[in-house]
């Protein structure tokens, strides 16, 4: 168990996990501050 906690392809994993979470999360409070049309037009920008 320890190995598998210690091994720098499980916290690629992790990482990489918690990069869509984060981001997921950021979607979300920018929907919830501009709305969708707003954040469209942000990224068209």
């Amino acid at each position: 168990m320890i190995e598998r906690l210690l091994s720098p392809l499980w916290f690629k994993k992790v990482r990489g996990e918690f990069s869509l979470t984060a981001l997921a999360y950021n979607i979300k409070r920018a929907i919830t501050l501009v709305g969708v049309p707003g954040l469209i037009k942000a990224v068209r920008a």
